[in-house]
């Protein structure tokens, strides 16, 4: 995203706004080696630990 790109979304959004993230690496999974998703656990391993499963 560029700078622009960012301000824009900076200043337009509000807490609680819907979106969608969008692109080769991101459909649907975290990308991996991203710092962020690759200690996320599957749907599947987080309803295991669930007491109500």
């Amino acid at each position: 995203m560029s700078d622009a790109d960012a301000e824009w979304v900076y200043e337009s959004v509000q807490v609680g706004d819907p979106f969608e993230v969008t692109g080769e690496d991101a459909k649907g999974t975290q990308a991996l080696n991203n710092g962020y998703g690759e200690w996320n656990p599957s749907w599947e391993e987080w309803q295991a630990k669930s007491a109500l499963h």
